[in-house]
């Protein structure tokens, strides 16, 4: 009997042990995941979950006065890494998740970031899986704000945020509005936070329009960039290849001089 007092006082601790991580898992509303149900469907799916890579190649229009450079990108992703290589004023650029240790490499000099800047970054191309993930992962906190004018008509408003830690919960703060009628996205706003603090950010959003089935996955051929309400340029695709054969070495921080 003793052994049975032991045994039932063991699953008593993992029973409370999971209660308690069951009261930290955050909020998720129904509406709100309904709204990204519904959003995953009309963007392709259980195919988007197939996604193993995607290279997106594509223009620039820097917006008149805009910190931003006009010119020919090629945007790689795999799973959380990505390597943006972008032109800058200084020539071409190169920014990369370097598995955790995000940095930029210009003009032969590579910066090296903090983690946060890393997290808050997303694939705006691939929003299928960005809200394919939201609705996934139990850690992400879904709120629906509700329905909002724009333009002329109204917009399904729900905000998301990664609730790994007190960082986490700010620096990925996404407010997603969708159209009621197709399910898609049409706007979100994220944050772009300080390098040296991570409760510091830049207000900055994305619209999406030309959306295109490839291999069963919408993606928006056209994307306008926005920091704190100004339009910085516009982002138009040419090719997206999805599941192309990544290596791993496309994501490794680059070589060059390290600041």
């Amino acid at each position: 009997m003793k052994g049975f007092h032991v045994v039932a006082l063991i699953a008593l601790c993992i029973l409370a042990s999971s209660s308690h991580v069951a009261a930290q898992q955050p909020a998720r509303d129904p509406q709100a995941a309904a709204v990204l149900t519904r959003a995953v469907a009309a963007m392709g799916g259980s195919g988007i979950a197939q996604m193993r890579d995607c290279r997106a190649e594509g223009v620039i229009q820097a917006a008149e006065g805009s910190w931003l450079s006009s010119g020919a990108f090629v945007w790689k992703n795999a799973g959380a890494e990505f390597r943006y290589e972008n032109q800058g004023k200084a020539g071409p650029s190169v920014f990369v998740s370097g598995q955790g240790r995000p940095a930029v490499l210009a003009s032969g000099k590579t910066t090296k970031f903090n983690a946060h800047v890393s997290e808050a970054n997303f694939p705006q191309h691939l929003a299928a899986l960005v809200l394919f993930r939201a609705l996934s992962d139990p850690r992400y906190k879904l709120v629906w704000i509700g329905l909002e004018p724009f333009g002329t008509g109204q917009l399904a408003h729900v905000r998301i945020s990664l609730e790994i830690d007190e960082v986490t919960s700010v620096t990925t703060v996404q407010d997603w509005y969708f159209d009621p009628a197709s399910g898609l996205p049409l706007r979100v706003e994220y944050r772009l936070p300080a390098n040296s603090n991570a409760l510091s950010f830049l207000n900055a959003a994305v619209e999406f329009s030309d959306f295109r089935m490839v291999s069963g996955v919408a993606v928006p051929f056209q994307i306008m960039l926005y920091e704190e309400g100004q339009k910085v340029g516009v982002a138009k695709l040419n090719s997206v290849v999805f599941n192309a054969g990544l290596s791993p070495s496309e994501f490794h921080t680059p070589a060059g001089g390290v600041q």
